[in-house]
């Protein structure tokens, strides 16, 4: 768990959290709605990749840049 006093030191981490969480959000909100009118599935799936990403940066794990690198990888391909 993050503390206050953690938070208080590292503002750059919180903003780049609320960035990638609003990012996520967004993706699989709009990725559902192109779902529904027959789009691809792909929104959705970055969307909560960003989301996973999002949380795991809140809780200060290196996954998390494994995360968005499979996230830029599968992109890619």
């Amino acid at each position: 768990m993050v503390s206050a006093r953690e938070l208080q030191r590292a503002p750059l981490l919180v903003f780049t959290v609320i960035i990638v969480a609003l990012m996520g959000i967004a993706l699989v909100a709009g990725g559902a709605w192109l779902l529904a009118l027959g789009g691809s599935l792909y929104y959705i799936i970055a969307g909560a990749a960003l989301l996973v990403t999002a949380w795991l940066l809140w809780q200060r794990r290196a996954e998390a840049l494994w995360v968005y690198a499979a996230l830029l990888l599968g992109t890619m391909a």
